[in-house]
């Protein structure tokens, strides 16, 4: 387990807890889901949030095996990287073969 829970909660949020970082972002209602009455954020939300400060090498662990397991599709995924500013950075990040733009639209 790591020695800190890393979570994402928009802007206005602001609680606190002991080995509980809160990243704030905007998010939009498509990014979230409910996960026994929890909202959490997607699969695709949350490969792109660690992209941004986790080790590259769990992140694309991370990616395959959601790939691997169903719980994300290629295209899904490069539909939520590709309009980020950051998005060559997060690709490569997630070390997996997404569509190129043009074929995920």
């Amino acid at each position: 387990m790591p020695g800190v829970i890393h979570l994402s909660a928009p802007s206005a949020f602001t609680g606190k807890r002991a080995g509980v970082r809160i990243h704030h972002a905007d998010m939009e209602p498509a990014e979230m889901r409910l996960w026994d009455d929890v909202p959490v954020t997607t699969i695709e939300r949350t490969l792109v949030d660690l992209s941004r400060s986790a080790d590259p090498s769990l992140i694309r662990e991370a990616a395959r095996e959601s790939l691997e397991q169903g719980l994300t599709t290629r295209t899904r995924l490069a539909l939520a990287v590709d309009h980020l500013p950051d998005r060559a950075q997060i690709r490569r990040t997630l070390g997996v073969k997404l569509p190129s733009p043009r074929k995920s639209a």
